[in-house]
């Protein structure tokens, strides 16, 4: 906890990440090289829609847990094709996981729980190997914390040879 307050906005928004792309055209280092944020435990108050996530191509950790993160999961999270880690846990966080958390292929770890989400749960990374996450709103008798197994995609289906004509 280093009581952090206030907006994601000013650092990882739009504008931060345009001035981060300019400041990397003339060093190595810049936003887009951010492998690892975590502002977990503090008094963030912010959405994920303050994260520019085209401009942080090799994120590879996001830790964001036990703050006033509110809102949906955006859309963009999808361009994070680095992402591993995502932890958001007890936050704000409502609505459908977007489709294109589909998209992150590197994800392995997965905490959502203590959000307020709802839906369908998009095809997840088959590289998942932490995965926990509370879906509201399913039928009754269905258990809506899911594991890895009741999330991750099934097994392409296996080949098979077949003579050539």
């Amino acid at each position: 906890n280093n009581e952090l307050r206030g907006s994601l906005r000013a650092a990882f928004g739009p504008a931060a990440a345009a001035a981060g792309r300019k400041r990397q055209q003339q060093s190595a280092l810049g936003i887009g090289a951010l492998e690892e944020l975590n502002v977990s435990n503090n008094a963030l108050n912010t959405t994920l829609d303050d994260v520019d996530f085209d401009a942080l191509g090799a994120l590879r950790t996001l830790a964001i847990s036990d703050n006033d993160v509110r809102g949906t999961v955006p859309t963009t999270i999808g361009t994070a094709t680095s992402l591993e880690a995502l932890y958001a846990h007890n936050c704000e966080l409502s609505g459908t996981l977007p489709q294109q958390m589909a998209q992150l292929t590197r994800l392995q770890q997965l905490t959502l729980f203590g959000n307020e989400l709802d839906g369908a749960v998009p095809p997840l990374s088959a590289a998942l190997n932490t995965c926990e996450l509370v879906i509201n709103g399913l039928p009754p008798g269905f258990d809506n914390a899911l594991t890895c197994d009741a999330v991750q995609p099934p097994p392409p289906p296996a080949c098979t040879a077949r003579p050539l004509t």
